[in-house]
């Protein structure tokens, strides 16, 4: 939900450029939509989402696990939430200790293709990228080998702690954003019908422009 109203906060970030543009228009439909796009319920809805999102976590493109994952954690702004502010701290101190557990790599794979990796599925883990990942021997140390073509990949009993912990203190974070996701949108459902109306003047002023370009590019 933290993710949907941050798109939203995305779209109505559009309504004043769009305003400037549908007010010059002499057609009937489009002023319509000027009318429409001049409600104050949007700016009152804005505010709401202006005052408790990040703008930092809109427009991102990358769909790397562990970004995804950021978003969700620092959607809502820094002094929103008491509750939201020690859990974030938490579990950026735990971040902090994944990175020193890279040590590990040092110690017992000096020299090697070695790295700190992160999936959706496996959590934070090793990668070893190496020719011979078939048969190279991996230090007892580490567990959970999964060996592929030219890389293999582990973890060790240190990491997977860490994990787990990471596990409990996002299941925290998003707690307390739910508490603020779930405020914002008792605030913002009286205004809601008015969201309406932006989505379809949005869609008609797209529809025309599409039809425009069409035309122009037309040879006849």
């Amino acid at each position: 939900a933290s993710l949907q109203l941050l798109r939203l906060k995305n779209v109505l970030n559009v309504v004043d450029p769009l305003r400037q543009v549908v007010k010059n228009f002499k057609s009937e439909l489009l002023s319509k939509g000027s009318e429409l796009l001049n409600d104050e319920r949007i700016d009152v809805i804005r505010k709401l989402l202006d005052d408790r999102f990040s703008s930092e976590n809109i427009g991102g493109t990358k769909k790397n696990s562990l970004i995804q994952q950021h978003r969700k954690c620092y959607a809502i702004k820094e002094g929103v939430s008491v509750n939201l502010d020690v859990a974030r701290r938490a579990y950026e101190e735990l971040l902090r200790g994944v990175q020193e557990q890279e040590k590990e790599l040092t110690k017992y794979l000096p020299g090697q293709d070695t790295r700190l990796a992160f999936s959706k599925a496996r959590g934070f883990h090793y990668v070893w990228v190496c020719g011979d990942a078939g048969t190279v021997e991996v230090p007892s140390i580490f567990v959970n080998v999964v060996r592929n073509r030219s890389s293999l990949t582990f973890t060790s009993r240190n990491l997977l702690r860490y994990n787990d912990r990471i596990e409990q203190s996002i299941s925290e974070v998003m707690i307390a954003t739910n508490v603020v996701v779930e405020e914002v949108i008792k605030e913002v459902r009286p205004s809601i019908a008015v969201l309406y109306h932006v989505m379809d003047c949005l869609a008609t002023t797209d529809f025309l422009c599409s039809l425009a370009v069409y035309a122009f590019n037309r040879e006849t």
